[in-house]
């Protein structure tokens, strides 16, 4: 009897850490990609200084949650979307708006591709 009622509070502990951590996963990739979207946008409308602003929130949001996000997120993904951020930084001129929507929209599809992995059921 106590060891069912172990396994059953385990089993209980165990399922709202997962929910916890889905929801959380989830929050920190939405506003990634509230700010991508809002560099991509303002980019378009040739507007550097909001660019540069959204593109540090983007870094920051991805620095302050790194090592937890390592817990859930394969660690490649998260240096993929680091790297991409520095060269999304590089082109966050005027004269590289071209490029810079082009690596926009590859960061964006990588969170995405990022986000759908984490929360798919097979």
């Amino acid at each position: 009897m106590k060891r069912s009622v172990i396994c059953t509070l385990f089993l209980i502990f165990a399922l709202a850490i997962n929910i916890f951590s889905a929801i959380w996963v989830n929050g920190v990739f939405n506003d990634m990609s509230d700010e991508l979207g809002g560099a991509y946008a303002d980019m378009r409308a040739g507007d550097d200084k909001s660019t540069n602003e959204k593109l540090e929130n983007f870094t920051e949001i991805l620095e302050r949650n790194d090592r937890c996000l390592a817990l859930f997120v394969r660690r490649d993904h998260l240096n993929t979307l680091a790297q991409n951020a520095s060269t999304m930084r590089a082109y966050s001129k005027a004269d590289h708006k071209e490029d810079f929507c082009a690596e926009a929209a590859r960061t964006i599809e990588t969170v995405r591709t990022v986000r759908r992995s984490m929360f798919e059921v097979s």
